[in-house]
């Protein structure tokens, strides 16, 4: 699974890094990436609403974890 950790990056860099990886990645076909945001609700909500669903990626929170957010992505 291809992973980005977040910490320590500016919410506006770690939104851009986050999209860029996920867009690059979906060129290539389909994908499962972990993105680590750490406790930051604020930076989770970010990536969600800024990324995730305006560009339709499917994703999860895991219960167990709530400080990362799983991408999937099946290339059809």
């Amino acid at each position: 699974m291809i992973e980005i950790d977040l910490h320590g990056l500016r919410h506006e860099n770690a939104v851009r890094a986050v999209e860029n990886l996920v867009v690059g990645e979906s060129q290539k076909g389909s994908f499962q990436i972990r993105v680590i945001t750490g406790n930051s609700t604020t930076l989770k909500n970010k990536v969600v609403n800024e990324v995730l669903n305006p560009l339709g990626f499917s994703w999860s929170i895991n219960s167990k974890n709530l400080g990362e957010i799983i991408v999937n992505y099946t290339k059809l």
